[in-house]
């Protein structure tokens, strides 16, 4: 802001009369104005073009998107045969399919425009609601109920730097969708389902680029189980010398092995048998190793278990969810089913620095999950 200082006549500090000069006083004033408006003139128009400027870049900006087009092509995407018993959140189609999305005539793309695929149930609009089963990234309801699909967006029928997004420029013909599986989020009943599954394409600004087109979807449900063969295993670690425990983290030796047997049936492709191992004495419990029962008069150590490749098996709650805490993978059962074994052997660690003989057991349940 300006400020204008008021006109002093020096004459009165010499002993004159001190009058005012009103004409000089207003002299000086009118002066001091125009240079004042001046600036501020300046200023407005400094602010004008730099509003301008504004105007004039954002939108090219904002406006990167398509025009034109319409979607098509493509048929049923069959999503083969999935397991009735599969886990929520069990992802149970194994292959992947691309899927062609044909624009005729062709979209019309500016430079550096970013599309993205999304899905919903039905066609008042993309999915907005609860996260999918098991919090998986890029799935969407379809109109079977229960059922997710897992997709993504890709410029090429070999899935390459497949995602939720894909760059495009100038004229686009054909984009391809890949569903990389599907998830289960409830009870199917066995045999053959049908179902629609909507796909809406987004610019990065979150504007619609086409009305959504559909997919149908089909496949088949079936029927396929897993029983333990060996429901109760007891494992004796032996009579082991105080001398193996020489600081906390020292293991016995040897291992002892064991396996938990199952037997398999159903016609379904090959699947996977998922386990998660809890501490009967702390289902809290989801460390390294085994706490001693209460019963055990032994201190100061816990037992270890480790998969047949010698990596440790953690413990967790007692739950088949996919993705439970420290859930580990057993084996594969091919279609048709058959006898599944799980080998694992178990181990004492040394706890604390205060190793105490006697009796030291441990009582662990086992969690199966299929996917």
């Amino acid at each position: 802001m300006n400020h204008l200082t008021p006109n002093l006549d020096t004459r009165a500090l010499h002993g004159h009369a001190l009058t005012p000069d009103r004409t000089h006083h207003t002299r000086r004033q009118s002066h001091a104005r125009p240079r004042m408006n001046m600036n501020m003139n300046m200023m407005k128009k400094l602010l004008q073009l730099w509003l301008l400027a504004v105007i004039l870049v954002m939108p090219g900006w904002a406006r990167a998107t398509c025009t034109g087009g319409t979607a098509g092509g493509g048929g049923a995407l069959n999503l083969g045969t999935f397991n009735q018993n599969a886990s929520i959140g069990a992802l149970t189609s194994q292959p992947s399919q691309a899927i062609a999305v044909t624009f005729n005539p062709p979209l019309n793309c500016t430079p550096g425009t970013t599309l993205r695929i999304l899905g919903g149930g039905d066609a008042s609009g993309p999915y907005n609601g609860p996260p999918a089963p098991n919090n998986q990234i890029n799935a969407y309801p379809t109109s079977v109920p229960g059922l997710w699909l897992q997709v993504v967006l890709t410029a090429d029928t070999g899935g390459q730097n497949a995602g939720s997004s894909v760059s495009v420029s100038g004229s686009v013909s054909q984009l391809w969708i890949t569903n990389a599986a599907i998830l289960k989020n409830g009870s199917f009943s066995v045999g053959t389902f049908s179902g629609n599954f909507y796909m809406y394409i987004y610019d990065e600004a979150n504007n619609p680029i086409l009305a959504p087109f559909i997919r149908p979807i089909n496949g088949t449900v079936a029927s396929a189980t897993c029983t333990v063969t060996t429901p109760s295993i007891a494992v004796s670690l032996g009579a082991i010398p105080l001398s193996q425990f020489t600081g906390v983290g020292a293991t016995s030796q040897p291992s002892q092995s064991f396996n938990i047997q199952l037997q398999c049936s159903g016609q379904v492709p090959a699947q996977m048998i998922l386990y998660t191992l809890t501490d009967q004495t702390d289902p809290t419990n989801v460390g390294p190793w085994l706490n001693l029962t209460p019963g055990s008069t032994a201190q100061d150590l816990g037992i270890q278990v480790q998969t047949s490749g010698g990596y440790l098996v953690g413990y967790g709650p007692d739950s088949s969810v996919v993705n439970n805490t420290n859930q580990q993978f057993g084996s594969w059962v091919q279609a048709g089913g058959g006898m599944v074994t799980i080998p694992l052997t178990a181990r004492y660690i040394q706890t604390g620095s205060s190793v105490r003989a006697g009796s030291a057991n441990g009582q662990a349940t086992f969690t199966m999950s299929y996917q």
